[in-house]
């Protein structure tokens, strides 16, 4: 989570099966120029209207592992039984896991993840966090 910034308590819509009015991040953070948003879950395979007329690229981020290891309540799952979503963790943290140099050594997880860039231009960047704060609000940090 970006330095200052605070994750506001959710609110939970049963009507519509999501979390309402509520950002994933808040605070005062300027906006990088460009900004370059990175997908690596859903954000690859159903950008929708949000980033998809954008100009993209192949992305790769070192250091960091894909893991469907976060709970959910938002995209999939209730607050009763949340379901399992892609989530980045840094792979230094998963060494000590049982079982992990066995999945490492197998190739099954990897220090770097694959994904997708996005280059959104200046005069669109507020609106487009805007909308991903609400898409993401279940489980999203900038920094």
């Amino acid at each position: 989570m970006a330095s200052g910034s605070q994750a506001l308590a959710p609110n939970w819509d049963p009507g519509k099966g999501v979390w309402v009015g509520q950002k994933a991040v808040t605070g005062t953070e300027e906006i990088p120029r460009p900004l370059i948003i990175f997908g690596y879950g859903s954000l690859c395979w159903r950008p929708d209207t949000t980033l998809e007329a954008y100009e993209s690229f192949p992305g790769t981020v070192k250091g960091w592992t894909r893991l469907f290891a976060q709970r959910s309540t938002d995209h999939r799952g209730t607050p009763a039984r949340p379901g399992l979503v892609a989530t980045l963790v840094e792979h230094h943290q998963l060494a000590g896991l049982p079982g992990f140099g066995d999945l490492e050594r197998a190739g099954l997880v990897s220090p770097e993840t694959l994904g997708k860039a996005y280059v959104v231009p200046d005069e669109d960047a507020p609106r487009v966090l805007e909308e991903l704060d609400f898409r993401e609000k279940g489980g999203c940090a900038k920094s």
